[in-house]
């Protein structure tokens, strides 16, 4: 959300890519089970946060699609805007939305990638959506799963689970993508828990520079950036 904006990590990667517009939006305040049904921002509902095969994550449809409609007012702003150019990224809730909302946009919306720092999947079954392997099979969608290998709040297992579903074969039931050219990208980081880092559940300097090179490679890719 908007606390982001004045992160130090993403104030230097603002101020070394000093064209690119970054909006911060956060998430609508909402009951949440795992707090006790009290209100609280969040992006969808979560039941369990210990064994998440029983969360449906209501809520994320629409927060998809009041994402959607962000990228849709930034691509046609003034002259445009390349949807090449246009990346998600979040932390937590946050990362895991910012690729289901990647995988749900409509077409000529599929942004050129998606960042997600500590995050886990929130449809296991979008290999199902004939949309949605389309455009991973072109090529136009491009995912940084990062993860710190400590995480006592959204375990390393989530993250791995959901790079590993993206990474089998649709066959296998998953979504066909390839580590390979960059197109679906796992990294780990070793940040310890402390009582100060929310049981590791935070990002480092590493993720930081990662997110940095992934939005270089992929902006290069596209032209915006040119040698």
């Amino acid at each position: 959300g908007a606390e982001w904006a004045n992160d130090p990590g993403v104030m230097e990667m603002a101020k070394a890519l000093p064209f690119m517009r970054w909006l911060f939006p956060t998430a609508p305040v909402r009951p949440v089970t795992v707090n006790g049904g009290m209100p609280c921002t969040a992006w969808y509902d979560i039941e369990s946060m210990t064994d998440r095969s029983q969360n449906v994550y209501t809520g994320k449809e629409d927060s998809a699609d009041y994402i959607s409609t962000l990228m849709k007012d930034e691509i046609h702003r003034g002259d445009g805007i390349d949807r090449r150019n246009v990346f998600l990224c979040g932390f937590s809730q946050g990362a895991a939305m910012s690729v289901y909302a990647a995988m749900r946009v409509p077409r000529d919306l599929t942004p050129g990638g998606a960042v997600a720092l500590s995050g886990y999947g929130l449809d296991l079954s979008l290999h199902k959506d004939s949309a949605v392997l389309e455009r991973i099979g072109s090529g136009r969608l491009r995912l940084l799963l990062m993860h710190s290998k400590w995480d006592q709040v959204v375990l390393c297992k989530y993250g791995e689970a959901l790079r590993d579903y993206c990474l089998s074969p649709v066959a296998d039931g998953g979504l066909g993508l390839t580590d390979q050219e960059g197109q679906c990208v796992w990294k780990t980081t070793d940040i310890r828990p402390t009582m100060l880092n929310n049981g590791a559940h935070t990002v480092d300097k590493n993720e930081m520079q990662w997110c940095y090179d992934f939005l270089v490679d992929n902006l290069s890719r596209s032209g915006a950036i040119k040698d």
